[in-house]
């Protein structure tokens, strides 16, 4: 059960960080340079996707676990 709210939240929670990455810049298809010759650039809404949904299932799996080891 717990497994399936977890899921539930991070498909929630993406598809809020989607909507606000288009959203809240004003110019969401700017792109950002590239720090390195190896890597590539890239538009502001993908940057906003990758780092929010990466800080998003960090806290939200922090949460899941401290959930989960209180109930066992």
């Amino acid at each position: 059960m717990i497994n399936k709210v977890f899921w539930f939240l991070f498909l929630v929670g993406f598809i809020i960080i989607c909507v606000l990455a288009f959203t809240i810049p004003t110019d969401p298809f700017e792109m950002i340079p590239s720090v390195s010759a190896l890597s590539f650039d890239k538009p502001v809404w993908f940057a906003i996707i990758l780092v929010g949904t990466f800080f998003y299932t960090l806290i939200l799996s922090y949460i899941f676990d401290k959930i989960k080891k209180s109930l066992t």
